[in-house]
């Protein structure tokens, strides 16, 4: 698990398999990330955000609050 800081949207946790840890921490700058958003509260809230590595694997949370 990753905890990861969002500038707008706070903390995400990323589940990635401890055997991964390593690769997920060296390409974690040039991964593709993708955001889900919706409207909660009249806030926009991020709802997912999945990040894929060069080599196409895909790592995502959907556990997001969006606070």
């Amino acid at each position: 698990m990753f905890l990861i800081r969002d500038a707008h949207f706070g903390y995400v946790f990323v589940p990635v398999l401890e055997e991964d840890h390593g690769v997920f921490e060296k390409q974690f700058d040039s991964m593709k990330r993708e955001y889900e958003y919706d409207i909660a509260d009249d806030r926009l809230a991020l709802v997912s955000v999945a990040y894929t590595t060069t080599d196409g694997q895909t790592y995502r949370s959907s556990d997001v609050s969006g606070s």
